[in-house]
């Protein structure tokens, strides 16, 4: 049975969001702890760039 994501289901949108919310907390607390780990400098309003093709991490 396939849920659909509609104004009309809250459930699965509530879910959606909290789920959301956890996923963007955990990866937040992977680039701090990889940061601290390698020193990376920081910038006020920059922020860090994965490219996943090449392997590059930019500071943007």
């Amino acid at each position: 049975m396939a849920k659909i994501l509609t104004v009309d289901n809250d459930e699965l949108y509530e879910k959606l969001v909290k789920d959301l919310s956890a996923t963007e907390t955990l990866y937040q607390s992977w680039w701090d702890r990889v940061a601290t780990k390698y020193r990376w400098e920081r910038v006020s309003g920059g922020s860090w760039r994965i490219d996943f093709n090449t392997c590059e991490i930019s500071l943007v």
